[in-house]
């Protein structure tokens, strides 16, 4: 699928809940902004995918409704372009592993997107010790994955000590944490 294709998509369903274009290398950043149309979406997968910090504007600054987001492995978005996902207040499960995520996106998603139950952060190496900290302020997360990222004693502690209600937590791979 192409921007075109996914422009006749908009246009033509435009009452679409779930959207899964993950792998459509064809599809440019410029191609989403099309996507402004589909108000009513709810789940959008774009792993995969080329886009960058204008396409993520346009998403953001349109699908509002969005509830899941899948960014995995996007790595044309840079550390700061996930700033605008502050805008999509109701997302409950965000996927931004393998990606360029920093402290300032980080930071930026914790303090702006309170209904967050779900965030997968795997292998986001430019997240450091102290930018985990941030995420003590998602006091609804229930499931957070940090395996294979730079998290160290001082994040696991701002996290473990104000999450009430993690189910799933992933370690994995944490070489910074130490048995303390």
């Amino acid at each position: 699928i192409n921007d075109e294709e996914l422009r006749a998509i908009s246009t033509s369903l435009t009452h679409l809940i779930k959207l899964d274009v993950h792998y459509c290398r064809s599809i440019t950043a410029a191609g989403f902004a099309c996507l402004s149309s589909l108000t009513s979406l709810q789940d959008l997968d774009i792993r995969y995918i080329e886009i960058n910090d204008e396409g993520l504007l346009a998403i953001s600054s349109s699908l509002t409704q969005l509830t899941k987001l899948d960014l995995q492995d996007c790595q044309s978005v840079t550390g700061a372009g996930f700033v605008c996902l502050s805008s999509l207040t109701s997302l409950q499960d965000l996927d931004v592993c393998y990606t360029k995520i920093n402290d300032e996106g980080l930071r930026a998603i914790s303090t702006s997107l309170p209904r967050l139950t779900k965030l997968n952060l795997q292998s986001c190496d430019s997240i450091t010790g102290a930018g985990f900290a941030c995420l003590s302020s998602l006091t609804s997360l229930q499931d957070l994955n940090v395996s294979s990222t730079k998290i160290n004693d001082e994040g696991l502690l701002a996290i473990s000590s104000s999450l009430t209600r993690p189910d799933k937590l992933n370690l994995e791979s944490c070489e910074m944490i130490t048995g303390a």
